[in-house]
């Protein structure tokens, strides 16, 4: 049996005929001529031939299948042509293996060869069963061509249009390709998003297409004959930097720099067509169009700044200034040029600003700002905030500086006020928390001296006189720390303000001597505002009294009242004063006044303990806390026509109505004749167990000793949590408490959070509270609930003893845990 290759396909009528290359020498006998003709022109063929028997073993390849694969004849017998496929190659074959009976052939498909040095040649399979007369498979025949270098060119190809349309869509520039009729073929993305057309909107689309609505440089329509493709074509000569513009679909104008050159179009012959390049300018040309505009508009803005404007020389001379710089800095333009303005810097600020401004920028740095006072032209200072900037020196300009000032007066002085606030409500806490302190410290120094005093006479008797005096003299402090604090109590009420201004009207005859006239001034009628009487009775004696200090003999005084209305823009002038209607009670006097650095001091506290507190130390600061507790706010202002005047700003009522009051009963104070102890019979043996509670431990023994001294029996804890131990313990004990003296303001359970918890737990015995605050000046979480009895601190052994005795049950003392009604 012989093969015949038809086509370059081997087909063979016996499976055993070819028993593989070079299996059968050339002179074997078996091999005739014919057939030894095949293989060689087989071996002479450009492409790889390769068969194999039914079970997929290689029986025959040819010498062009050898050289593809690297490998020997031999190597590719049997199954040995496995190891000459790349992996992928190797998978995809024995599927086509599988495929082939049914399929009845396969390829053209490419699979990988890889050489023993690694190298890998790709070729082009085609691949045919062999069968038998009968039909039955046998085996199959492939033609294998190197297509290896076609691929290699194939991917350079690819490579290189991918890499020219990514630069091509990469550029910000336009590029469009337009044939010998101007019409464009091609283009990159960066066309369509200037012109905002799609892909089928730009194919084909000429310069001249009425949709363009083309223009010149100037913005008058293009004529079809100066586009600049059409020039190029025309003239046959490159055209570049053409200024125009065109409209978008959408109506938005596209201002474009254009240039166009000739070029030979690709597979088209000699044909010629354009390469046309472009950009948008549109934000240049605005911005040229803008810069114009503000050119001509400069005069304008600069006259009618409210900044100053000014252009200094690198010494700081004035070069040029602004219309408005004559108001801002207080001189006409004509006496500044030429001048320094280290001249009218103030003093104390020249050295800072040399310093902070203007070496910096000669040294290079940005912008900076600045705050300083600057002389005007009538010698008063005002405070200007200025931005300095560098103007860079070119061949022709020398480098210059730019300033822009505005009045910074209003900023300094709420900065001042609000520095003084933050002062002042610092001093308040401090305040507050001496004035606590210092009240137990003088109960406790007053309580012990009493009972000094009753067993000392002669000298001893008149030392310790002294030392009560000068407690007094410290309880009196301590009230205006209190006050300043906020912690005084406050009865507030409905008042109608002239009528409240003609019950001082006495008071305030008393302290204006005869040389000095008061000129009274009353509001609106039914001018109704919420106020403590007492309170602002005490404020506005001290206003007018250091009115009348400030004024010289001849001179007056105007008290005056009205409402104002404060709109957003006034706020900030008047501090804490908020927007709405208020009403106002105002102090003029003709005095000099008071010296601009001290105006933001004035409500600074400075502790003295020489002279009435009214009129130094703490008087206006005192009187500033006492206005802010009654929800209103003091000003103070110079008058440029010379004198002071202080405003009280007072709430307005909203309700015609007397203000409720919900603050405990005080049953008893150090203010002289304030006493208002329940009257009971002194006669009346003291008896019964009294229960005493202060955090403080020389309160808590002191107020043990006043007590017992009395004939109560007591006992002494510092805590809430220790106060309801004890109780449980007298309970269990079967001992009687017949009382409960707390203090009011405790760490961990205050003295109204312990009585609450006994309240829960149905325990109705008697308590007096004792406290360094009265009344409503107690801080709202620990307020006792209204009318319950409150002794104030620094108190004596008998107001104490008094205290007591009224809050006991006419009936005596009672059991544990039973109420007074119960005991009855």
């Amino acid at each position: 049996m012989r093969s015949v290759l038809l086509g370059g396909v081997a087909h063979q009528s016996s499976a055993d005929a070819l028993g593989g290359y070079r299996a059968l020498p050339p002179d074997d006998p078996v091999m005739d001529t014919s057939t030894h003709r095949d293989r060689v022109l087989c071996d002479a063929l450009p492409v790889g031939i390769f068969q194999n028997d039914a079970e997929g073993r290689c029986v025959w390849v040819n010498a062009t299948y050898a050289a593809m694969t690297g490998r020997p004849v031999e190597a590719a017998l049997g199954y040995g042509w496995t190891e000459a496929l790349a992996p992928e190659s190797l998978e995809l074959l024995r599927r086509v293996q599988a495929s082939v009976p049914e399929s009845g052939g396969f390829g053209p498909e490419n699979v990988d060869f890889i050489r023993p040095d690694g190298a890998r040649r790709t070729a082009s399979v085609r691949v045919a069963p062999i069968r038998t007369a009968n039909g039955t498979l046998s085996g199959h025949v492939g033609v294998a061509a190197d297509i290896t270098q076609r691929r290699e060119e194939q991917r350079s190809v690819e490579n290189a249009e991918l890499l020219l349309r990514t630069v091509l869509n990469a550029v910000q520039e336009a590029i469009v390709v337009q044939d010998d009729s101007v019409a464009i073929q091609l283009w990159n993305p960066a066309a369509e998003r200037i012109l905002g057309l799609s892909a089928n909107e730009l194919l084909g689309v000429t310069p001249t297409s009425r949709e363009w609505h083309a223009f010149d440089a100037n913005g008058q329509p293009l004529a079809d004959d100066q586009h600049p493709a059409i020039v190029a074509l025309r003239t046959g000569k490159s055209v570049t930097g053409i200024v125009m513009g065109v409209h978008k679909p959408n109506g938005d104008r596209v201002w474009l720099r254009v240039s166009s050159q000739l070029t030979t179009l690709l597979g088209r012959g000699s044909r010629q067509g354009v390469v046309t390049t472009f950009v948008d300018i549109t934000a240049e040309r605005e911005a040229d169009e803008l810069e114009r505009r503000n050119a001509r508009q400069l005069q304008a803005i600069t006259a009618a700044a409210r900044d100053a404007i000014c252009l200094h020389d690198a010494d700081g001379t004035y070069a040029w200034l602004s219309e408005g710089a004559a108001d801002v800095l207080g001189w006409p333009i004509a006496a500044l040029i030429g001048r320094n303005p280290y001249e009218l810097f103030h003093p104390d600020d020249i050295e800072r600003i040399r310093r902070e401004s203007h070496q910096p920028l000669l040294a290079g740095s940005r912008a900076l700002s600045i705050t300083y006072r600057f002389r005007r032209a009538d010698g008063t200072y005002t405070w200007l905030e200025t931005e300095t900037a560098v103007v860079a020196a070119t061949e022709t300009v020398p480098m210059r500086l730019v300033t822009t000032s505005h009045s910074a007066d209003i900023r300094v002085e709420t900065d001042a006020r609000n520095q003084v606030r933050q002062q002042l409500g610092g001093v308040v806490q401090l305040a507050g928390r001496l004035a606590h302190d210092f009240t137990n410290l003088y109960t406790v120094a007053r309580a012990r001296l009493e009972m000094v005093r009753e067993r000392v006479t002669g000298e001893l008797r008149e030392d310790v006189d002294a030392a009560f005096e000068a407690i007094e003299r410290a309880v009196a402090l301590t009230r205006e720390l209190r006050a300043l604090s906020g912690s005084t109590e406050l009865h507030s009420e409905v008042s109608e303000l002239g009528a409240l201004m003609a019950d001082l009207g006495a008071q305030l005859l008393r302290i204006v001597p005869p040389q000095i006239s008061l000129d009274v001034k009353l509001p609106p009628p039914d001018t109704m505002v919420v106020v403590d009487r007492v309170m602002l009775g005490d404020v506005l004696l001290a206003i007018v009294q250091n009115a009348v200090d400030a004024t010289a003999p001849g001179g007056k005084v105007v008290l005056s009242a009205g409402t104002t209305q404060l709109t957003s823009a006034h706020v900030d002038m008047h501090g804490e004063v908020g927007q709405g209607t208020w009403a106002q009670l105002r102090v003029k006097d003709q005095g000099p006044g008071i010296p601009g650095d001290r105006l933001s001091q004035l409500f600074v506290p400075a502790l003295s303990h020489k002279g009435p507190l009214v009129e130094t130390g703490l008087g206006l600061p005192v009187a500033l806390a006492r206005m802010r507790q009654m929800g209103g706010h003091i000003s103070v202002t110079n008058h440029t026509e010379g004198g002071t005047e202080v405003t009280l700003w007072l709430p307005l009522a909203t309700s015609p109505r007397p203000l409720t009051a919900s603050a405990p009963r005080v049953v008893a104070t150090t203010s002289p004749g304030a006493f208002a102890i329940p009257i009971t019979d002194s006669s009346v043996p003291l008896v019964g167990h009294v229960l005493v509670v202060d955090d403080d431990p020389m309160v808590l023994r002191t107020a043990e000793r006043l007590i017992a001294r009395a004939g109560f029996t007591v006992t002494a804890v510092p805590s809430g949590y220790d106060a309801l131990a004890a109780l449980a313990a007298c309970d269990a004990r079967g001992e009687r408490v017949d009382i409960i003296l707390t203090d009011v303001v405790m760490p961990g359970l205050s003295g109204p959070q312990l009585i609450a918890q006994l309240r829960e737990a149905g325990d109705t015995r008697p308590v007096v509270y004792m406290s360094g605050y009265t009344g409503d000046a107690l801080p709202g979480a620990v307020r006792p609930t209204a009318g319950a009895v409150l002794v104030s601190k620094p108190f004596s052994g008998a107001t104490l003893v008094a205290a007591l005795r009224g809050a006991l049950p006419a009936t005596g003392p009672f059991p544990p845990g039973r109420s007074p009604a119960a005991a009855e």
